[in-house]
Formats: structure tokens, C-alpha cells, sequence
């Protein structure tokens, strides 16, 4: 179903300088507003300049972050690390029901000791 967006936003201007859009509306996922976000940026860049920040530019937050799983049993990985993340985003859904938009070995599988047994991986997931 089309749902048209909300045609407003509340907004928390926070210290320093950061801005927090709330959609009003629940049933409109905050991802519908993405297209917008370079503009807004923009547009509080050229009404709200601030002295003691010149130079640094709104920008968007980052809404991602990098989670490291330990001790992961090599024999059970796939050796390729294009494989990693199909693999692992399979696994994790059904297990914790968490979607991860990245997967990477923090050592590539036999670039460590001999006899290694199990690596690290690193994860990104949505904050």
C-alpha cells in the first residue's frame, strides 16, 4: 500500500550542533524520508552557519555499526570470503532475527598461525 508521507517532521536541536528528525507519523518507516536528507543537510549548512564549527558540515549520522563475533570455528565458515556475508546474514536472521548489511574476517582464513581453529569476524548491522 502507498501511504503518502507525513508533510512534517518534529525536530530536537540537540548540543552541538546535531539535529533529530522524528517522523510523527509510526506507520511511516524514517527510510521514505532518506531521499530528502542531502537537502536538508544543505539547506541547515546555509541557515544555520556556526562559527565554531567551520568547516564541518551537517552530514548524516551514521546508521550502521561494526560488531566483532569471536571464536567462530573455521571448519564451519565458507573459505571464501565473498561467501561470508550470504552465509553468515542467513544464519543470524533466523537465529536472532537481526538482518546484517556487511561481513568481513578480521584475518583472512589461513593468513593466521597453523593449526588455527577459529577466526574473528566483523559484522555491520542497521543502529
Amino acid at each position: 500500500m502507498n501511504r503518502p508521507l507525513p508533510l512534517a517532521v518534529t525536530t530536537k536541536v540537540k548540543d552541538r550542533r546535531s539535529v533529530i528528525l522524528i517522523v510523527t507519523d509510526p506507520a511511516s518507516p524514517a527510510g521514505a524520508f532518506a531521499p530528502y536528507f542531502d537537502g536538508l543537510c544543505s539547506q541547515l549548512n546555509k541557515s544555520f552557519p556556526v562559527r565554531d564549527y567551520a568547516g564541518l558540515p551537517s552530514r548524516l549520522a551514521p546508521n550502521k555499526v561494526q560488531l566483532a563475533i569471536h571464536w567462530l570455528l573455521i571448519a564451519l565458515l565458507p573459505q571464501d570470503p565473498e561467501n561470508l556475508l550470504p552465509f553468515l546474514a542467513e544464519l543470524i536472521l533466523k537465529s536472532q532475527n537481526i538482518l546484517i548489511l556487511a561481513a568481513r574476517y578480521l584475518n583472512l582464513v589461513g593468513e593466521s598461525s597453523e593449526g588455527q581453529t577459529s577466526t574473528w569476524v566483523v559484522v555491520s548491522v542497521h543502529t
